[in-house]
C-alpha cells in the first residue's frame, strides 16, 4: 500500500488535558440540567445553583497548569455574567422562600476568591421590603348604609407555629410571620406544593409570585417545536390547529 494513512496522536498530556476539561465541564453540565427543569420553575434555584459552581471552581484541584488556567477564566467569567445577583431582591428573596433553601446560601464568612457572598441579615429585610401590604378592606353593604362595628378579622399567615393569633399591627405580625418561616427547619419538598398547603397571607402571596416563574428554556423548547410543525408543507395550518398541536406534544 503506497498511501499512508494520517494517524491522530494523542500523547498522555492531551488525555490528562481533555479529563481535567470534562472533569470541569461536568459542573456546568449539571447546572444546565438543574436549571432547564421542566418539571417546576427554576428562578428560585438560580443563586444556589451559581453559588455551587463557584465553590466547585474555587475548590477542585488544579493539578496541572491547563486545568488551572480553565478554572480561572471560567470563574471570572462566572462572577461577570451572574454579578447582578449580588443586588437582586427578587433572586434573593425566591431562593429565601424556597422551603428546601431558606437561608441556607447566606454566609457572613468571605472566603479567598469567592464573590457570591449574601448576608442573611441583608436577605431578610429585601423579603421584608418585597412583603405585599396586607389590608382588610372594611366592608360595605351597598343595599343598606350599616357600618361594621368589628374590624373584619385577618386571614391566616402562611406559617402557623403557634404563635399568639391576634397581633396589633399588621407590619409586626409579617415581621413575626417571617422570623417564624426562617426558624423552622428547611423542608424536602418543592416550594408550589409547600406553598398549596398553606393559608393565605402577604409570604404566601409573594411566595407564589416568585416562585412560579417559569424558565425560559421551556419557552424556546416550544418555539423550536413550532418551527418543525409548521413547516413548508403545513404552512396552511391555522393557529388554532397549531397550539393543539403544540399542547399534545
Amino acid at each position: 500500500m503506497g498511501d499512508k494513512k494520517n494517524h491522530l496522536v494523542i500523547t498522555t498530556t492531551d488525555i490528562e488535558n481533555l479529563s481535567c476539561v470534562v472533569s470541569v465541564m461536568s459542573y456546568f453540565s449539571e447546572a444546565t440540567n438543574i436549571l432547564q427543569c421542566d418539571q417546576e420553575p427554576t428562578f428560585n434555584r438560580v443563586i444556589p445553583v451559581i453559588d455551587s459552581l463557584e465553590n466547585a471552581l474555587i475548590s477542585c484541584s488544579r493539578a496541572n497548569a491547563a486545568k488551572n488556567a480553565l478554572c480561572e477564566a471560567l470563574l471570572h467569567s462566572l462572577q461577570n455574567r451572574f454579578s447582578y445577583l449580588l443586588t437582586s431582591s427578587l433572586h434573593q428573596a425566591a431562593t429565601a422562600l424556597d422551603p428546601r433553601v431558606k437561608l441556607t446560601f447566606t454566609s457572613d464568612a468571605s472566603p479567598p476568591g469567592k464573590v457570591f457572598i449574601f448576608s442573611s441579615s441583608a436577605v431578610k429585610e429585601k423579603v421584608k421590603e418585597l412583603l405585599p401590604q396586607y389590608k382588610a378592606e372594611e366592608t360595605v353593604s351597598n343595599i343598606s348604609v350599616e357600618t361594621v362595628d368589628s374590624e373584619p378579622s385577618r386571614k391566616k399567615s402562611l406559617l402557623d407555629f403557634g404563635t399568639a393569633s391576634q397581633r396589633p399591627s399588621s407590619i409586626n405580625n409579617d415581621a413575626v410571620e417571617l422570623e417564624a418561616y426562617f426558624a423552622h427547619p428547611i423542608l424536602d419538598i418543592k416550594p408550589l406544593k409547600f406553598l398549596m398547603d398553606r393559608q393565605d397571607g402577604p409570604l404566601q402571596s409573594l411566595a407564589m409570585q416568585l416562585l412560579t416563574i417559569p424558565c425560559s428554556s421551556s419557552a424556546e423548547r416550544l418555539f423550536s417545536k413550532a418551527g418543525i410543525v409548521l413547516s413548508q408543507r403545513r404552512s396552511r395550518l391555522q393557529s388554532t390547529l397549531i397550539e393543539q398541536l403544540l399542547f399534545f406534544k
